[in-house]
């Protein structure tokens, strides 16, 4: 999705991120571990505050071993389909051409996070994550 994003550098600063964000020390997140993040990042590059219920859905897209947990696999593979849906944010908010055609401005963050299902694809990133 984003190969170049990826160096060696940001793979263990996502480690550290993901370690910090597991209090339990059980090696993958919770919802309640993982809920925090969520809400930082997705206000932070998207501006938008979703509801309780919103993070929940986002956590159960990206839980995609269906564990109801996250591991560090899962949450690269987070990373790397974000920063496609935070780059075609950006260019919906200057009219500019997403990966997916023209974008109009004003689109909705809740079809951004729609984005995020159909993108899973554990093979790449399992591979990056182990």
């Amino acid at each position: 999705l984003v190969p170049d994003f990826f160096t060696k550098h940001r793979i263990e600063a996502i480690q550290d991120v993901f370690n910090d964000l597991d209090s339990s020390g059980g090696l993958t997140l919770d919802l309640q571990e993982a809920a925090p993040f969520f809400q930082y990042v997705i206000a932070q590059a998207l501006n938008v505050e979703l509801t309780s219920k919103q993070y929940e859905e986002l956590f159960y897209v990206v839980d995609t071993s269906l564990t109801s947990e996250i591991g560090m696999g899962e949450f690269v593979q987070f990373i790397a389909v974000f920063k496609k849906v935070q780059r075609d944010h950006e260019l919906a908010l200057t009219g500019g051409v997403s990966s997916h055609g023209k974008v109009s401005k004003g689109r909705k963050v809740t079809h951004h996070l729609t984005m995020l299902k159909p993108m899973l694809n554990m093979e790449e990133l399992n591979k990056i994550s182990q």
